[in-house]
């Protein structure tokens, strides 16, 4: 059958009364006819359509998307107030938030190993707090968003891996990747 440029596929019930109507576009319908208004021979010719479309195929998944923010972008070394190119990466990420559903936001501090454990874990709450704050300045709701810091407990680099570093300068510039902002955005579906 062929209706208004539509190629359909009708799959009748039992007693000719209820239909199911699925398009080459991947969408289908139920359509009745309750009424008995006529029989099976022209049955096409009087519809009452419910109105409900839904698409075919598989459903968007919800997935766990994962920022991580570079705290010498964000910060300078050994600080938690935010550089001007760290706002910048803040407003950048909200926009993308933007343009997607999400239910949940945890942004995760972390620094390098240098200090006490104590300091670190206090500068990674504060970071934290920091991203979590301009987050919510930018319109991510506040409800949604939480921060955490912790510390030098999960580092991307280890002391191993810089123990050739020759000065103070060089040990720093090797840390680098474990001085960062992770945001990791949970249920992240498409508009």
């Amino acid at each position: 059958m062929e209706l208004y440029g539509e190629r359909r596929c009708r799959v009748l019930g039992a007693d000719h009364r209820q239909s199911l109507v699925a398009s080459r576009w991947g969408r289908y319908r139920y359509e009745t006819n309750q009424g008995g208004f006529n029989n099976a021979d022209n049955f096409g010719d009087w519809i009452v359509s419910v109105g409900i479309q839904i698409p075919l195929g598989p459903l968007a998944r919800p997935v766990t998307r994962t920022y991580s923010l570079s705290a010498d972008a964000l910060f300078d070394f050994d600080e938690a107030n935010l550089r001007p190119e760290g706002r910048t990466s803040i407003a950048r990420l909200s926009r993308d938030l933007d343009q997607v559903s999400y239910e949940a936001v945890d942004v995760v501090g972390h620094t390098d190993p240098l200090g006490s454990d104590a300091y670190n874990q206090d500068l990674s709450e504060r970071r934290a707090g920091t991203v979590r704050t301009e987050l919510v300045q930018e319109g991510v709701p506040s409800g949604r968003i939480s921060s955490r810091g912790v510390g030098e407990t999960q580092l991307k680099v280890t002391p191993a891996e810089c123990a050739g570093a020759g000065s103070k300068a060089e040990l720093i510039d090797c840390y680098q990747p474990n001085r960062r902002v992770d945001v990791s955005v949970q249920g992240v579906t498409e508009k």
